[in-house]
């Protein structure tokens, strides 16, 4: 056999292909490409566009100008329910157009801000009706009453309002005075008249009581309990002592008025000072007093004794000299005034079970 016989023969050999053999003779179609045989197609995106997720259905970007007709048909709808709004309410027809131009957060922050401003519109406008009254009137009278009867009360008159309303200030729960009413500038001018309103009644009520019980010749504790007038202050030995040198120095105040109309007529006293008057205060020679100015003569006597005091340069000394002029008024007044009815008399309070809030009261109501 020829060569060229012999490489044919190869030639063929090599071409019988098993079953199922891949016919390598002819290329092979890339898994890439489609199966005409061009490749896939491709569509250009965004550089800013974010790779879509692995096996997720791509879904058609709408375009911005039907988002913005969305938009525009949602905000005329919210118009036309604020309209409707507006007329069930009785409002005026473009009252909520604002409004419903928000979307929900901030409607829902605009609503809370209303709620708390009618909130405290609420409490201001209750604060207002309590402060105007009587039940709040009545709790101002019975501690007013209760400052005004204090045993160590420094004035009645001079600097008492400013100083009981700033101890309101510290302590409003004594006056059952709400905390919102000390920060409303008109509330608290109308509280400041209240009080000197009623400080100038319950003095003249006081004076004119104290007078009475001389006439009647009332026992302290009859006087002690007509000032107090509610049972639930309690009236203590030391109140007796301040009320008693009340009653001893309207006595004494009663003979300087006499003295001093004469004075004015020209006239001599048909009667001389008794001791008493002599070894007193000089105050009855600097001026002429009226009737009228009862409270003005004892603050100016408390001012006097408590400058005769600043004689003792030991602090125990002056406060047992301070003492013993309300002691020996209540002395004094238990001789002059004494008990009618033994068995009608009441014994003073021994402060155990004193209130808390008369407590303050008498121990705070100190300035001088």
């Amino acid at each position: 056999m020829s060569l060229l016989a012999r490489f044919r023969l190869e030639q063929a050999t090599r071409n019988i292909r098993p079953e199922g053999t891949p016919d390598r003779s002819q290329p092979s179609t890339p898994t890439h490409l489609h199966p005409t045989g061009s490749p896939p197609l491709s569509f250009p995106r965004s550089s800013n566009s974010p790779p879509f997720p692995p096996g997720q259905p791509r879904r058609r970007e709408r375009s911005a100008s039907s988002e913005d007709l969305e938009a525009e048909r949602l905000l005329k709808r919210k118009k036309l329910h604020a309209l409707d709004t507006c007329r069930e309410n009785q409002l005026d027809e473009n009252a909520l157009d604002q409004f419903a131009e928000f979307d929900v957060p901030q409607m829902l922050i605009a609503l809370q801000g209303k709620l708390l401003a009618l909130e405290r519109e609420r409490l201001q406008d209750e604060t207002q009706d309590f402060i105007r009254s009587h039940a709040f009137k009545d709790i101002l009278k019975d501690r007013l009453r209760s400052c005004l009867l204090s045993p160590n009360l420094s004035r009645y008159v001079d600097g008492l309002s400013e100083h009981i309303w700033g101890f309101i200030k510290r302590n409003p729960g004594v006056f059952k005075l709400p905390a919102r009413a000390l920060e409303d500038p008109e509330l608290s001018d109308c509280i400041d008249s209240l009080i000197k309103d009623i400080l100038t009644k319950q003095r003249s009520q006081i004076k004119f009581k104290i007078a009475g019980s001389i006439t009647k010749k009332h026992h302290i504790s009859q006087l002690a309990k007509s000032l107090a007038q509610k049972d639930f202050i309690d009236v203590t030995r030391a109140q007796w002592a301040r009320i008693a040198f009340l009653r001893q120095n309207m006595l004494f105040f009663n003979k300087l008025v006499t003295e001093s109309m004469n004075k004015k007529l020209g006239l001599s006293g048909p009667e001389q000072r008794d001791d008493d008057s002599l070894d007193s205060d000089n105050i009855s020679e600097e001026r002429l007093w009226s009737d009228t100015q009862f409270w003005e003569f004892i603050d100016t006597l408390l001012d006097e004794l408590r400058s005769d005091l600043e004689q003792h340069a030991i602090p125990e000394i002056r406060i047992k000299q301070w003492e013993k002029n309300f002691t020996e008024a209540l002395q004094m007044d238990l001789d002059m005034f004494p008990p009618g009815d033994k068995a009608s008399c009441l014994r003073a309070s021994d402060g155990k079970g004193i209130a808390d809030w008369q407590r303050a009261v008498h121990q705070e109501l100190v300035w001088l």
